[in-house]
Protein backbone atom coordinates (compact mmCIF):
# COMPACT_ATOMS: atom_id res chain seq x y z
CA UNK A 1 0.00 0.00 0.00
CA UNK A 2 1.63 3.09 -1.00
CA UNK A 3 3.20 5.61 2.34
CA UNK A 4 3.63 9.26 1.99
CA UNK A 5 3.97 11.74 4.30
CA UNK A 6 4.67 15.85 4.41
CA UNK A 7 5.88 18.39 6.76
CA UNK A 8 5.75 22.05 6.42
CA UNK A 9 8.15 23.46 8.90
CA UNK A 10 9.86 26.67 8.71
CA UNK A 11 13.52 26.33 9.78
CA UNK A 12 16.40 28.22 10.70
CA UNK A 13 19.15 25.64 11.88
CA UNK A 14 21.39 25.13 8.98
CA UNK A 15 21.70 20.76 9.94
CA UNK A 16 17.78 20.86 9.93
CA UNK A 17 17.00 20.33 6.41
CA UNK A 18 20.37 17.71 5.57
CA UNK A 19 18.79 15.76 8.80
CA UNK A 20 15.20 16.09 7.24
CA UNK A 21 16.69 14.90 4.21
CA UNK A 22 17.92 11.63 5.71
CA UNK A 23 15.20 10.99 7.54
CA UNK A 24 12.97 11.06 4.20
CA UNK A 25 15.40 8.61 2.39
CA UNK A 26 15.45 6.15 5.35
CA UNK A 27 11.65 6.29 5.38
CA UNK A 28 11.65 5.27 1.45
CA UNK A 29 14.07 2.66 2.44
CA UNK A 30 12.44 1.11 4.83
CA UNK A 31 8.71 1.21 2.76
CA UNK A 32 10.32 -0.31 0.05
CA UNK A 33 11.24 -3.19 2.36
CA UNK A 34 7.49 -3.45 3.51
CA UNK A 35 5.28 -2.65 0.29
CA UNK A 36 5.56 -3.51 -3.49
CA UNK A 37 5.31 0.35 -3.87
CA UNK A 38 6.45 3.33 -1.71
CA UNK A 39 6.41 6.94 -1.93
CA UNK A 40 7.47 9.69 0.37
CA UNK A 41 6.95 13.40 0.34
CA UNK A 42 8.43 16.44 1.97
CA UNK A 43 7.61 20.07 1.80
CA UNK A 44 9.15 22.57 3.63
CA UNK A 45 8.15 26.27 3.73
CA UNK A 46 11.31 27.75 4.14
CA UNK A 47 14.24 26.48 4.96
CA UNK A 48 17.97 28.56 5.79
CA UNK A 49 21.82 26.48 5.49
CA UNK A 50 25.05 27.48 4.40
CA UNK A 51 24.29 30.89 3.44
CA UNK A 52 21.16 29.58 1.40
CA UNK A 53 17.37 30.61 1.76
CA UNK A 54 14.98 28.47 0.16
CA UNK A 55 11.42 28.97 -0.56
CA UNK A 56 8.70 26.40 -1.45
CA UNK A 57 11.30 22.76 -0.92
CA UNK A 58 9.56 20.10 -2.31
CA UNK A 59 10.88 16.56 -2.42
CA UNK A 60 9.76 13.09 -3.47
CA UNK A 61 10.84 9.66 -3.99
CA UNK A 62 9.32 6.56 -5.09
CA UNK A 63 10.39 3.35 -5.25
CA UNK A 64 8.21 0.29 -6.64
CA UNK A 65 8.88 -3.61 -7.82
CA UNK A 66 8.52 -3.18 -12.03
CA UNK A 67 10.79 0.49 -11.99
CA UNK A 68 13.90 1.94 -10.96
CA UNK A 69 13.19 4.31 -7.99
CA UNK A 70 12.22 8.21 -9.31
CA UNK A 71 13.06 11.53 -7.67
CA UNK A 72 11.89 14.96 -7.74
CA UNK A 73 12.82 18.17 -6.05
CA UNK A 74 10.67 21.91 -6.48
CA UNK A 75 12.22 25.02 -5.23
CA UNK A 76 9.89 27.80 -5.59
CA UNK A 77 12.92 30.46 -4.83
CA UNK A 78 16.12 30.10 -3.69
CA UNK A 79 18.46 33.51 -2.27
CA UNK A 80 22.00 33.86 -0.88
CA UNK A 81 24.15 33.06 -4.76
CA UNK A 82 26.20 35.97 -5.75
CA UNK A 83 27.50 34.52 -8.71
CA UNK A 84 23.76 34.91 -10.22
CA UNK A 85 21.39 36.34 -8.12
CA UNK A 86 18.18 34.08 -7.10
CA UNK A 87 16.59 31.41 -8.67
CA UNK A 88 13.40 30.71 -9.54
CA UNK A 89 10.80 27.65 -10.27
CA UNK A 90 13.90 25.54 -9.80
CA UNK A 91 13.13 21.95 -10.36
CA UNK A 92 15.07 18.64 -11.22
CA UNK A 93 13.67 15.45 -12.24
CA UNK A 94 14.79 12.33 -12.31
CA UNK A 95 12.56 9.76 -13.58
CA UNK A 96 15.31 6.31 -13.40
CA UNK A 97 17.02 7.17 -9.66
CA UNK A 98 19.88 4.01 -9.70
CA UNK A 99 20.62 2.93 -6.04
CA UNK A 100 23.94 0.53 -5.98
CA UNK A 101 25.64 0.79 -2.50
CA UNK A 102 26.53 4.11 -1.51
CA UNK A 103 26.54 5.44 -5.06
CA UNK A 104 23.34 7.19 -6.91
CA UNK A 105 22.85 7.40 -10.43
CA UNK A 106 20.59 9.47 -12.58
CA UNK A 107 21.07 8.66 -16.25
CA UNK A 108 17.68 10.56 -17.56
CA UNK A 109 17.53 13.73 -15.58
CA UNK A 110 15.72 17.03 -16.47
CA UNK A 111 17.00 20.82 -15.00
CA UNK A 112 14.35 23.70 -15.66
CA UNK A 113 13.90 26.47 -13.92
CA UNK A 114 15.26 30.42 -13.90
CA UNK A 115 18.43 30.76 -12.89
CA UNK A 116 19.35 33.91 -11.87
CA UNK A 117 21.59 35.82 -14.61
CA UNK A 118 22.10 32.34 -16.89
CA UNK A 119 18.22 32.91 -17.49
CA UNK A 120 15.52 29.95 -18.27
CA UNK A 121 16.83 26.54 -18.45
CA UNK A 122 15.30 23.35 -19.89
CA UNK A 123 17.73 20.63 -20.30
CA UNK A 124 18.16 16.93 -20.10
CA UNK A 125 20.87 15.90 -18.01
CA UNK A 126 22.83 13.06 -16.15
CA UNK A 127 24.25 13.02 -12.98
CA UNK A 128 26.64 10.18 -10.90
CA UNK A 129 26.95 10.74 -7.10
CA UNK A 130 30.03 8.56 -5.87
CA UNK A 131 30.12 6.82 -2.65
CA UNK A 132 33.00 9.23 -1.69
CA UNK A 133 31.25 12.28 -1.86
CA UNK A 134 31.84 13.16 -5.17
CA UNK A 135 28.91 14.56 -7.77
CA UNK A 136 29.40 14.49 -11.59
CA UNK A 137 26.94 16.28 -13.46
CA UNK A 138 26.63 16.27 -17.39
CA UNK A 139 24.35 19.10 -18.87
CA UNK A 140 23.45 18.64 -22.51
CA UNK A 141 21.62 22.14 -23.44
CA UNK A 142 22.69 24.74 -21.07
CA UNK A 143 21.50 28.10 -21.74
CA UNK A 144 24.09 30.74 -21.13
CA UNK A 145 24.04 34.47 -23.11
CA UNK A 146 21.74 33.61 -25.97
CA UNK A 147 23.94 30.50 -26.87
CA UNK A 148 24.06 26.88 -26.09
CA UNK A 149 26.46 24.64 -23.88
CA UNK A 150 27.59 21.06 -23.03
CA UNK A 151 28.69 20.89 -19.47
CA UNK A 152 30.28 18.88 -17.87
CA UNK A 153 30.70 19.68 -14.06
CA UNK A 154 32.52 17.35 -11.50
CA UNK A 155 32.20 18.56 -7.49
CA UNK A 156 34.21 16.86 -4.49
CA UNK A 157 32.86 18.91 -1.08
CA UNK A 158 33.35 22.44 -1.94
CA UNK A 159 36.01 22.24 -5.14
CA UNK A 160 34.71 22.08 -8.75
CA UNK A 161 35.61 21.28 -12.08
CA UNK A 162 34.13 22.57 -15.21
CA UNK A 163 34.48 21.77 -18.98
CA UNK A 164 32.32 22.96 -21.14
CA UNK A 165 31.56 23.74 -24.94
CA UNK A 166 29.55 26.61 -25.58
CA UNK A 167 27.98 28.14 -29.33
CA UNK A 168 26.16 30.97 -30.10
CA UNK A 169 27.68 33.16 -27.43
CA UNK A 170 26.02 36.73 -27.14
CA UNK A 171 28.79 39.02 -26.44
CA UNK A 172 26.84 41.88 -24.89
CA UNK A 173 24.59 39.50 -22.28
CA UNK A 174 28.21 37.16 -21.65
CA UNK A 175 29.80 40.68 -19.88
CA UNK A 176 26.35 41.24 -18.05
CA UNK A 177 26.24 37.58 -16.51
CA UNK A 178 30.69 37.98 -16.09
CA UNK A 179 30.46 40.76 -14.03
CA UNK A 180 31.14 39.29 -10.90
CA UNK A 181 34.41 37.99 -11.98
CA UNK A 182 35.20 40.76 -14.91
CA UNK A 183 34.45 44.08 -14.59
CA UNK A 184 34.65 46.41 -17.35
CA UNK A 185 36.18 50.08 -17.18
CA UNK A 186 32.65 52.56 -16.39
CA UNK A 187 31.42 53.36 -19.95
CA UNK A 188 32.98 50.80 -21.90
CA UNK A 189 30.79 48.93 -24.15
CA UNK A 190 31.24 45.67 -26.09
CA UNK A 191 28.90 43.45 -28.70
CA UNK A 192 29.21 40.87 -30.98
CA UNK A 193 29.22 37.07 -31.46
CA UNK A 194 31.58 34.00 -30.12
CA UNK A 195 31.54 30.33 -29.57
CA UNK A 196 34.29 28.98 -26.85
CA UNK A 197 35.64 26.29 -25.12
CA UNK A 198 36.39 26.39 -21.35
CA UNK A 199 37.97 24.68 -19.06
CA UNK A 200 38.05 25.68 -15.12
CA UNK A 201 38.59 25.16 -11.32
CA UNK A 202 37.54 26.24 -8.60
CA UNK A 203 36.70 25.85 -4.92
CA UNK A 204 32.64 27.75 -3.89
CA UNK A 205 32.63 30.96 -5.42
CA UNK A 206 36.25 31.75 -6.16
CA UNK A 207 37.93 30.97 -9.33
CA UNK A 208 41.23 29.18 -9.10
CA UNK A 209 42.13 28.26 -12.73
CA UNK A 210 40.82 28.98 -16.35
CA UNK A 211 41.65 28.00 -19.78
CA UNK A 212 39.30 29.86 -22.37
CA UNK A 213 39.87 29.06 -26.39
CA UNK A 214 37.40 31.21 -28.16
CA UNK A 215 36.40 31.58 -31.54
CA UNK A 216 35.45 35.56 -32.63
CA UNK A 217 32.88 35.87 -35.08
CA UNK A 218 32.26 39.63 -34.41
CA UNK A 219 33.45 41.71 -31.62
CA UNK A 220 32.34 45.66 -31.49
CA UNK A 221 33.76 47.29 -28.80
CA UNK A 222 34.23 51.13 -27.49
CA UNK A 223 35.36 53.52 -24.36
CA UNK A 224 33.02 55.86 -23.12
CA UNK A 225 35.01 58.66 -25.03
CA UNK A 226 35.39 56.54 -28.28
CA UNK A 227 38.92 56.88 -28.06
CA UNK A 228 39.58 53.33 -28.25
CA UNK A 229 36.92 51.27 -30.50
CA UNK A 230 36.44 48.79 -33.16
CA UNK A 231 34.07 46.98 -35.10
CA UNK A 232 33.39 44.07 -36.75
CA UNK A 233 36.78 42.07 -35.15
CA UNK A 234 36.94 38.96 -36.20
CA UNK A 235 39.78 36.64 -34.54
CA UNK A 236 40.39 33.91 -32.01
CA UNK A 237 41.45 34.63 -28.22
CA UNK A 238 43.28 31.73 -26.11
CA UNK A 239 43.83 33.02 -22.42
CA UNK A 240 44.87 30.84 -19.20
CA UNK A 241 43.67 32.53 -16.32
CA UNK A 242 45.06 32.00 -12.18
CA UNK A 243 43.43 33.02 -8.56
CA UNK A 244 45.05 36.15 -7.20
CA UNK A 245 44.61 38.39 -4.01
CA UNK A 246 42.08 40.72 -5.90
CA UNK A 247 40.27 38.25 -8.13
CA UNK A 248 42.16 36.56 -11.29
CA UNK A 249 45.27 37.13 -13.27
CA UNK A 250 45.57 36.36 -17.06
CA UNK A 251 48.52 34.46 -16.67
CA UNK A 252 49.15 33.79 -20.46
CA UNK A 253 47.08 35.36 -23.54
CA UNK A 254 47.37 34.92 -27.43
CA UNK A 255 45.07 37.38 -29.50
CA UNK A 256 44.70 36.69 -33.67
CA UNK A 257 41.96 39.38 -34.93
CA UNK A 258 43.96 40.35 -37.86
CA UNK A 259 41.76 44.42 -38.09
CA UNK A 260 43.73 44.85 -34.46
CA UNK A 261 47.18 44.21 -36.81
CA UNK A 262 49.72 41.92 -35.88
CA UNK A 263 48.98 38.46 -33.97
CA UNK A 264 49.19 39.59 -29.85
CA UNK A 265 50.88 37.25 -27.17
CA UNK A 266 51.15 37.61 -23.42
Amino acid sequence: KPRSTAVAPHSRRPGALPRMWLATVCACVWADSAAAEARVSLTVGRVEFAGLRVDGLAVGLAQDAAAAGAATLRAARIQGLAATGPLSGFALDCPSLQVTGDAIHCPRGRLRGTLGSLGAQDTAFTAHAGADGSLRIALDAFSIADGRAKVDLKLAGSRWQLDTRIAGLDIARLAAIARPWIELPDGFSVAGAASATVSATGRGDELGTAAVDADIARLDFADAEGLLAGEAVAGALEMKLEAAPDGFAVREGRLDAPALGPKQEG
